[in-house]
């Protein structure tokens, strides 16, 4: 049996010398034509393992592929493994003889064919030493009946190695680089399983997940036991666990899709859907809702890949098959969305967060009628849910939980102690959401924090103050920096010009003491430091001079000592001065270093007003007829930063927070261009920029907004906001995909301020 390539990813098999009584058949003779194609000085070979060749029917049969060369550097080979719908999908296939008694489990389930993205690994170079890679056959064949088989396997992972390019230092190949290898044919005895042997793998299996100081690796190996058993108890077995096994939930899915006992386990797991004691996920659902179709509808048709002219009936039938899972998943949430109250809490609150996430993936159509009680019950009961629960909601899906009632509730549990040590930190989150939802408590804890830290709070949740300025905390941080403790950030972000002359002593200090000792916390004489960003606000004159005095050096320490707008990155629009706008634009074209005029344009476009789109065309205009004569040494100047320094510059004029550039300023930009990617990134920008523009909204879980407008990439609402005033009166603007009705109510909200600031710009949103 040949299991199409489509259909398969590998696993290469085979070990053994044929015997003498396998006389010559057709399945040998299509095995010694395909083999005879092997290059000469590859060697593709499986193993079974030592001193075993007879396994039971259900039980894992692990292979080692072994891959070698007689040429050493000639040949690489993936050596990545994975399974049956994995990224690897189609590298290799399985013949397979006899074929009645076997089959391809997945055959028919999703992803099974083409690829469905990964990371392929870098390959390995193949030499006199065999690369093993060792794989379960189970994922791609299922033995259904006792007797003798042998199989062989053609292989594509083995490639040319290739000369490395630009800065790679080992030879690479890419998967279509590939050449086809054919192993050694292998037999294995399949026999069946004595009585009650499936019941103690089952029982061995359930123990070690039940288990809580189980090893990862060992709880994934417990569950593709279970996956691969094909029993019904085993299916039954694995339906309980897909809500509770969160890291197995791939094998868990598809062991129970590809169960041959799919009639059986359909109404157990429709069953356990409304049990009490059963967390429910939303990936729980969506295989029932999979499951249904597979056991009441027949299995899709191959894509008719060679014939065209069926290819539209096709997708019809396909959209019509998914329409009606879909149905049924709406139907299963429903059910769901009944019994939940019934469920034990744990249970009850996994079960409300999955009905939220299928919520969330409809909301450009109707609040389903089950939302608005979901939501108040996970409220209600949040502070009895567990912790890593909890911060799973406020993570990612806030915006549905938003609301005056969660106030209390935060409150709470942010005063409560936290066991998980993952960023960001429930406090972080419980803090960020506070001061959206209550300022004057937020703000109260975070200065707490700032004075006395006693949480995992980050930086970002620290900075988020509306406050321009905390003068109440001046006197304190002047002091923390005189003994010695790294609060720069919190003086650039909080402090005001008060203690300027504080602050100017002890950064002189410490910077005398880290030259010294070679240390540098704050900031090595010759380099930028984020102080350097306070006194441009309140001491321009004395900041200006030393920038001036160290970019007048032949060379920096190290190149980000020279990068203005490195230090910047996360401190965020505090560090805005009209100094510092003066001195990027005296830099930006006007150094003879990529690195300052680089970090000036990235300041400028960051921060700078309109005024500095004059001298930023300057210098792009400049660096064009610099270059013009140049395309090749350009794109190959990566070593220099100059190919680094054009897209700065293009970058800084065409999505600069300052002001808009319309589609006749980016015909312009790109003219001015030279390298093939800088051009290309410009047409993308300019084919974005035509009317009517396009707004693609994204909110994510945690809350945080982001848009694309036009050319625009937006981190923020307050950022959106601002650039779409920005843009001249009758400009048309359309949703690229607008949040419906069942949107959560923090996305309708921006929704309308955003459309609300469009028309009261004299723009218009079109369909």
């Amino acid at each position: 049996m040949l299991i199409p390539r489509g259909l398969t990813l590998a696993v290469l098999l085979l070990v053994g010398p044929t015997g003498p009584a396998w006389a010559q058949d057709s399945f040998l003779e299509e095995w010694a034509a395909a083999s005879s194609l092997n290059p000469a000085d590859v060697r593709f070979r499986v193993r079974l393992p030592e001193g075993k060749s007879s396994w039971y029917i259900g039980e894992m049969i692990p292979l080692h592929l072994e891959f070698s060369s007689s040429s050493p550097g000639k040949w690489l080979v993936f050596s990545s493994s994975g399974d049956h719908t994995g990224f690897l999908n189609g590298v290799d296939e399985f013949n397979i003889d006899p074929a009645s008694g076997t089959s391809d489990p997945l055959d028919g389930l999703p992803s099974t064919t083409g690829v469905i993205g990964g990371v392929f690994s870098a390959p390995d170079p193949l030499g006199s030493e065999p690369v093993e890679i060792v794989q379960n056959l189970n994922p791609w064949v299922r033995f259904e009946q006792p007797g003798s088989y042998r199989l062989y396997v053609t292989s594509s992972r083995v490639c040319h190695a290739r000369e490395p390019e630009g800065e790679r230092h080992a030879p690479l190949c890419s998967p279509s680089e590939k050449t086809e290898v054919v192993s050694n044919v292998v037999s294995i005895d399949i026999t069946a399983p004595p009585v009650g042997w499936a019941r103690g793998q089952i029982n061995a299996s359930l123990e070690v997940l039940d288990n809580p100081d189980s090893e990862f690796e060992e709880r994934g190996q417990a569950v593709r036991v279970l996956r691969f058993l094909e029993t019904p108890e085993a299916a039954d077995a694995m339906v309980s666990r897909l809500g509770k096994d969160h890291h197995q939930r791939y094998d868990l899915r598809l062991g129970i899709l590809s169960s041959s006992h799919r009639v059986k386990v359909l109404p157990y797991m429709e069953a356990r859907l409304i049990s009490p004691d059963q967390p429910v996920t939303d990936q729980f659902v969506e295989t029932l809702a999979y499951l249904f179709m597979l056991v009441h509808e027949p299995a899709p048709a191959p894509y008719p890949v060679d014939d065209p002219s069926q290819q539209e009936a096709w997708h019809a039938q396909a959209k019509a098959r998914r329409d009606k899972e879909l149905g049924k998943l709406d139907e299963y949430c429903a059910w769901l969305a009944k019994a939940v109250a019934d469920k034990e809490t744990h249970a009850a609150g996994v079960s409300r967060k999955a009905l939220l996430d299928y919520a969330r993936s409809q909301q450009h159509k109707s609040t389903p009628a089950w939302l608005n009680s979901v939501v108040a019950a996970l409220r209600e009961s949040f502070l009895s849910l567990s912790e890593d629960l909890q911060r799973d909601l406020l993570d990612n899906h806030w915006p549905q939980l938003a609301g005056a009632e969660m106030v209390p509730i935060l409150r709470k549990r942010y005063n409560e102690p936290s066991t998980i040590q993952r960023d960001p930190s429930i406090h972080d989150l419980t803090l960020r959401h506070l001061y959206e939802l209550s300022p004057e408590d937020g703000r109260e804890r975070i200065i707490s924090q700032i004075r006395h830290p006693t949480k995992r709070i980050e930086w970002e949740t620290l900075a988020m103050l509306s406050d321009a300025s905390l003068p109440e905390l001046n006197d304190e941080l002047a002091s923390r920096l005189e003994g010695g403790e790294n609060v720069t950030r919190f003086i650039v972000r909080y402090a005001d010009g008060e203690i300027t002359d504080r602050v100017k002593a002890a950064f002189e200090k410490r910077r005398v003491k880290d030259q010294e000792n070679k240390y540098r916390r704050y900031g090595h004489p010759d380099c930028i430091a984020p102080l350097h960003y306070y006194f441009l606000r309140y001491a321009p004159e004395y900041a200006t001079a030393d920038l001036d005095r160290i970019f007048a050096a032949e060379a920096p320490p190290r190149p980000v000592c020279w990068d203005l707008f490195w230090p910047v990155r996360r401190l965020g629009e505090s560090v805005a001065s009209p100094a510092l706008e003066k001195l990027a634009i005296k830099y930006v074209n006007n150094h003879g270093s990529v690195a300052i005029k680089k970090g000036a344009a990235e300041v400028l476009g960051r921060f700078g007003s309109a005024a500095a789109e004059k001298p930023l065309w300057e210098a792009m205009t400049y660096f064009h007829e610099w270059w013009k004569d140049r395309k090749d040494d350009l794109e190959n100047s990566t070593q220099s930063g100059s190919l680094e320094l054009g897209r700065a510059y293009r970058s800084a004029l065409a999505q600069a927070n300052g002001w808009v550039l319309d589609s006749d300023g980016l015909s312009k930009l790109r003219d001015l261009c030279v390298s093939d990617w800088g051009r290309g990134e410009v047409s993308e920008w300019l084919r974005r920029a035509q009317s009517p523009l396009t707004i693609d909204l994204s909110i994510r879980g945690s809350g945080d907004v982001s848009a694309q407008v036009a050319q625009y990439r937006l981190r923020s609402e307050a950022t959106l906001l601002r650039k779409l005033k920005q843009f001249p009166q009758g400009t048309a603007f359309r949703w690229e995909n607008r949040p419906g009705k069942g949107a959560p109510p923090k996305t309708r909200v921006i929704r309308d301020r955003v459309e609300e600031t469009i028309r009261a710009n004299g723009g218009s949103i079109v369909p």
